[in-house]
């Protein structure tokens, strides 16, 4: 057996202290990394590491790629275009035409010499989110190459994951136990304490308890000017091989840009009023794959709030409410947009959004985790994209946006609590010990890699 680990970002670290753990079971692991520096993370971990790097393949061999490759790949691999693959892609923006099709067929050639050659069984990496990552599941499924990508649990982002095996971040083994229908009493008071503790503490995932605090403005805000002008000056900011660094000079300014805009827009938010009858929509941080990947023709936001505004009942209005982190990625027309919208109220980030979800005549997301909280509270659901949890029964999915005055109309909402364990029984049974949360140190130690080759094994074995 062979495993090809993504060892992308802090992938180089936690990766090659799973594959090797897998030795003992004689399993071969190979590498592919995006630059230079993760290919010397890996190294440093496993020094005789077989890697396949992505930047230097593509510096090599970039005056060799055509468009003629394009047209034959679309056919084989059956991929509609590849220009919807490249634009989920939040870091290809800098491309020019020229270059957006030599970075395409690179790829391709890129995925075919190491399938062809090293003919792995399982390619192992996060939820797809960027496009090497979309074009090799294409490719990987045509040489049989199994994808699994650890996500992590909806609202116990530091304690547990689950296993997706395609691009919209469903989870296969919770649709397999919950048809399965087969829970002991225990799962069932399990699952039942844990719709209950939820709905009396209102859980928030661990990221999200931090969005509670203002921005204020800091002196340290100067350092992070600094870095910029720096960053000007840095090779990798300006090869377009390594395009996840390619002109990102701005992102040394994120904290800065995050209190201006903040500063700017917080006169056009507004407070809950209780008089209102509304519909929450929660707006999604972006860029990211939840809209870009997984909100498929609804990942423009604001085109989006718009056709809501123009499908909900006459006497309601939309309330929409910012992810706090969104306001560095999103410019001031965004929400001057929104304000213009007279039946749209933009609501403050600091507002709890569990009132604004029990108060709600029903959530209306993408693919966002307010859908899962207003679930677990018995609301109308209306889920505009792929996730996991549009599988439950009382979920109402929305393909076409003409589908939604229809759907509030005539409302799907499960408030049968026995349904609804069994959903969640079938959850919890298919999560995993784990951590998957970069920003936790945890996540990268030895502790953790035995536990995540805990899960793989399950399913590799």
């Amino acid at each position: 057996m062979k495993i090809c680990f993504y060892s992308r970002f802090d992938q180089a670290i936690l990766f090659p202290k799973i594959a090797e753990l897998f030795k003992k079971d004689e399993v071969e692991s190979i590498f592919i990394t995006q630059d230079h520096n993760e290919t010397k993370v890996v190294k440093d971990l496993i020094p005789n590491a077989k890697i396949y790097e992505i930047e230097d393949y593509l510096e090599k061999n970039w005056d060799k790629f055509d468009m003629a490759s394009i047209l034959v790949a679309e056919e084989k691999y059956s991929i509609d275009s590849v220009w919807k693959l490249f634009y989920t892609d939040r870091f290809l923006v800098n491309f020019n035409y020229d270059d957006s099709i030599k970075f395409i067929v690179g790829h391709i050639k890129f995925y075919e010499e190491i399938f062809q050659k090293e003919k792995p069984d399982y390619f192992i990496n996060e939820p797809v989110a960027i496009f090497s990552a979309y074009i090799e599941y294409y490719i990987g499924k045509y040489y049989d190459v199994k994808y699994y990508g650890f996500q992590v649990g909806r609202l116990e982002t530091d304690t547990k994951v689950f296993l997706i095996d395609d691009p919209f971040q469903m989870n296969f083994k919770l649709d397999e136990k919950f048809n399965k229908g087969e829970f002991t009493k225990e799962q069932l008071e399990l699952a039942g304490k844990y719709i209950d503790n939820f709905r009396k503490k209102g859980i928030k995932p661990e990221a999200e308890k931090l969005q509670r605090i203002e921005p204020k403005f800091k002196l340290k805000f100067a350092y992070h000017i600094i870095r910029y002008i720096a960053s000007l000056f840095r090779k990798k900011n300006y090869s377009k091989f390594n395009y996840m660094h390619y002109n990102q000079n701005i992102k040394e300014l994120d904290q800065l840009i995050f209190w201006l805009r903040y500063r700017c827009v917080k006169k056009w938010f507004k407070s809950i009023d209780n008089k209102d009858k509304f519909y929450y929509y929660p707006i999604h941080y972006e860029p990211e794959a939840a809209t870009l990947i997984c909100g498929g023709k609804f990942k423009n936001q604001l085109s989006t709030i718009e056709l809501l505004s123009q499908n909900i009942p006459g006497n309601c209005k939309l309330y929409v409410k910012e992810h706090y982190f969104a306001l560095i990625h999103k410019k001031l027309d965004f929400y001057k947009q929104i304000k213009r919208l007279p039946n749209v109220v933009l609501i403050e980030p600091f507002v709890n959004a569990h009132e604004l979800i029990k108060q709600s005549e029903g959530v209306i997301t993408i693919t966002g985790t307010g859908g899962w909280e207003a679930m677990l509270y018995g609301k109308p659901v209306y889920v505009l994209g792929n996730i996991f949890y549009d599988t439950y029964p009382g979920i109402n999915k929305i393909k076409e946006i003409d589908e939604l005055s229809y759907k509030i109309k005539n409302v799907n909402v499960s408030n049968n609590d026995e349904v609804l364990t069994r959903y969640i029984a079938a959850y919890l049974e298919s999560l995993n010990d784990g951590n998957y949360t970069f920003a936790n140190e945890y996540t990268v130690s030895a502790e953790n890699a035995k536990r995540l080759y805990n899960v793989l094994f399950k399913v590799v074995k």
